[in-house]
C-alpha cells in the first residue's frame, strides 16, 4: 500500500507482532511511507503506551497460567503420595509387602515428599536434650577460659563478641 495511507489499527497490529524485531522501520517498509509518518501515527495513536499494556496483561497473563500449572501439578503430587500412603499403611496392617521395614520407608518417603510440596519442613528441626546439655556444657567451657584469661588481652584489644 504505497499511496501513503497507512491503516492505523492494521499497522498497530503488525507493529505488536513483529516481537522482538519490533521496529518502526519495518511498518514504513511495509506500507511504502516515511518514518516521520509511521513515528507520528504511532504518536498520535498512543502505540508506546498501548504496548506497554498489552504486554503487561500478557505477562500477567502468564504469570497466572503458570500459578494454575503449578497447583494442579501439586494436586496431582499429593493425589499420588496419598495413594503411596494408603498402600503403605495397609502394607503394614496386613504385612504384605515384602517387609514392614519396607512399608515404613515408603510411608516416611511419601510423608517427607509430602511435607516438601506443602511447604513445611522435611526432617526434625527440635533439638535433643542431649544437644542442649552438650552446648550449654560448652558455653560454660568458653566463659571459664575467658575469666581465666582476663587481663591476657592486649591494650586496646576488646572483646567484641
Amino acid at each position: 500500500m504505497s499511496n501513503g495511507k497507512v491503516p492505523p489499527a492494521e499497522a498497530f497490529a503488525l507493529y505488536v507482532g513483529l516481537g522482538e524485531s519490533r521496529s518502526y522501520t519495518a511498518i514504513c517498509q511495509k506500507y511504502g511511507v516515511s518514518k516521520r509518518a509511521v513515528v507520528a501515527l504511532a504518536r498520535r495513536h498512543h502505540w508506546p503506551e498501548r504496548l506497554r499494556e498489552i504486554e503487561e496483561e500478557a505477562a500477567r497473563r502468564l504469570r497466572e497460567s503458570q500459578v494454575v500449572s503449578i497447583v494442579e501439578a501439586r494436586e496431582r503430587h499429593l493425589k499420588a503420595l496419598k495413594i503411596m500412603q494408603a498402600k503403605a499403611l495397609t502394607g503394614l496392617r496386613e504385612k504384605s509387602v515384602r517387609s514392614v521395614g519396607e512399608a515404613a520407608r515408603t510411608l516416611e518417603a511419601a510423608i517427607k515428599l509430602e511435607r516438601l510440596i506443602l511447604g513445611e519442613s522435611t526432617s526434625n528441626t527440635n533439638v535433643s536434650v542431649e544437644e542442649r546439655q552438650q552446648r550449654e556444657v560448652d558455653q560454660l567451657l568458653v566463659d571459664d577460659e575467658d575469666e581465666d584469661g582476663a587481663g591476657d588481652e592486649c591494650e586496646g584489644d576488646e572483646d567484641r563478641t
